[in-house]
């Protein structure tokens, strides 16, 4: 509806016509009276429609759209006009749809037009399958949107504050307007120290990124500064470990042989919970054995039974085979190979 009431914009959902239309109405002060059909794109979905108090703009709702071959993604389509005709400016979508977004599902428009708010219905977020999200989309020249994708591997707290606009995590749209903007960056993450690579939400997708929120800071004369959330993100990756050998550096050949060793990662922080397998031997003369989940303080051991090498040196060699996917998705693989001497 416009600023003064007078107009009103409503879609006409499933018309017998099966295309997709809509309906300009005017209040003369005592009752409405239709003014125009607008035909939109030829589509029966539209089940909603944003009309900016202008009067000059509509948002156009196409929830059930396929799009890059995901169904049901949805977009919208941006109408400008007046009285008598209405042009499709452009088409909205987001960058990257999945299925079942059902994107457009809502819409809202600012007083002229510029700035729309569009829904996304069933978007997953980190943990929250269909919990839905809002874009912000922009036609405003005057608009500068900025866009965050940050991350850290595995145990290291988020560091988003007081980052310069050269910052390479940092994106603007235009990006000829990179250049102009002044100030540092803070935002806000969902992600802590402790959060994990990744991790399963509904139907077994793997979702590794998590939300960037709250952000602040920058500015550009002449411009606004908009913050797009939607195609932010904060990305948590798998940390390197290391894999040292504490074993014993002389084997007797034909009698029992304890092997050990601790797992840390990168960080110098103990790694518990997780299976090494250590070998002895070269070529045909190899002997394996796998210990049991790692200690709180990242130590491992298991014993090969009747050492059977047969020359000297040999080495020990001790693997970690890295997280599978899952919620404990944290910590890269890693090897370690250390000569010992072989007792006859």
């Amino acid at each position: 509806m416009t600023a003064t009431g007078g107009t009103t914009f409503a879609t006409a959902w499933l018309p017998a016509s099966r295309t997709e239309a809509g309906e300009l109405a005017r209040f003369d002060g005592t009752s409405w009276s239709d003014v125009q059909t607008v035909n939109l794109s030829d589509n029966p979905n539209a089940w909603t429609a944003a009309f900016s108090s202008d009067g000059s703009t509509i948002l156009d709702s196409k929830w059930y759209q396929t799009l890059n071959g995901q169904t049901k993604a949805g977009g919208a389509e941006e109408l400008h006009g007046g009285p008598s005709a209405w042009t499709p400016a452009s088409g909205i979508s987001l960058p990257q749809p999945a299925e079942n977004d059902f994107f457009s599902s809502s819409l809202a428009l600012s007083q002229n037009g510029s700035i729309g708010a569009v829904g996304i219905l069933g978007r997953s977020v980190p943990g929250k399958a269909g919990a839905g999200a809002i874009s912000i989309f922009s036609n405003d020249p005057s608009a500068v949107a900025v866009r965050v994708n940050a991350g850290a591997i595995y145990g290291t707290s988020p560091a988003l504050s007081g980052l310069p606009p050269t910052d390479s995590r940092i994106t603007f749209n235009p990006a000829t307007e990179a250049s102009q903007v002044t100030g540092t960056l803070t935002c806000k993450t969902n992600a802590t120290a402790s959060s994990p690579a990744g991790f399963y939400v509904h139907n077994q997708v793997w979702e590794p990124s998590y939300n960037i929120f709250s952000c602040s800071g920058l500015s550009e004369p002449g411009h606004r500064i908009v913050y797009d959330y939607v195609n932010s993100s904060y990305t948590v990756t798998l940390a390197p470990s290391t894999v040292t050998y504490s074993g014993p550096q002389s084997i007797t050949h034909g009698r029992d042989v304890t092997l050990s060793a601790t797992l840390r990662s990168s960080t110098g922080t103990p790694i518990s919970g997780r299976v090494l397998r250590m070998q002895i031997g070269r070529g045909n003369h190899t002997q394996t054995c796998d210990t049991g989940p790692t200690h709180v303080n990242g130590s491992a051991s298991c014993t090969i039974h009747t050492v059977s090498a047969f020359k000297s040196p040999n080495p020990v060699r001790v693997w970690f085979g890295g997280d599978l996917p899952g919620p404990s998705h944290d910590y890269l693989p890693a090897y370690k190979r250390t000569p010992v001497t072989i007792v006859f």
